[in-house]
């Protein structure tokens, strides 16, 4: 299967890497979870004739299956604080981030932090897509802010506790 996965807590840009990683030789779902009750499900979306990519935060609900999947991983590590404070600043409050975040630490992958995400675009690129890295597509998209307000509507996250 010519597939990958994103895995990340809210507001870390999932998004962004979803528009990033899609080229005409590739598409990246962004929170097509949403629409799914296991992540094994997310592989009837893949393209036959595109390397297909999955972004979505609720990966992290799965570390078991993340670590039985032998298909490329990156996890973007940021920290709940800072998930906290840009959650509460858009409106939302994510359930669990904590646990959310201890599931992360145990999957298997490329890891990466949420700041220098910018600085390892080409790494991110070889790793999910293994064709030549765009500098120009990234250069461009650099500087870019994607939010996906849709999905976020859909969701009603509630305080834990």
């Amino acid at each position: 299967m010519n597939a990958f996965l994103i895995a990340a807590l809210p507001r870390s840009r999932t998004a962004w890497l979803a528009h990033f990683l899609t080229t005409g030789k590739s598409y990246c779902f962004h929170e097509a979870m949403i629409r799914c009750a296991h992540p094994s499900h997310l592989f009837q979306f893949v393209l036959p004739d595109k390397i297909t990519g999955f972004s979505d935060t609720s990966l992290c609900l799965f570390p078991d299956w993340m670590n039985n999947v032998d298909i490329p991983k990156v996890i973007i590590r940021r920290s709940v604080e800072d998930v906290e404070r840009s959650g509460r600043a858009a409106g939302l409050l994510p359930v669990d981030t904590h646990r959310m975040s201890r599931n992360l630490d145990r999957i298997d992958g490329l890891v990466i932090n949420f700041e220098d995400i910018n600085d390892r675009l080409e790494e991110i690129w070889d790793h999910c897509l293994g064709l030549p890295f765009d500098a120009q597509r990234a250069s461009r998209m650099a500087g870019i802010n994607i939010q996906n307000s849709e999905i976020i509507g859909e969701m009603q996250w509630q305080p834990v506790g």
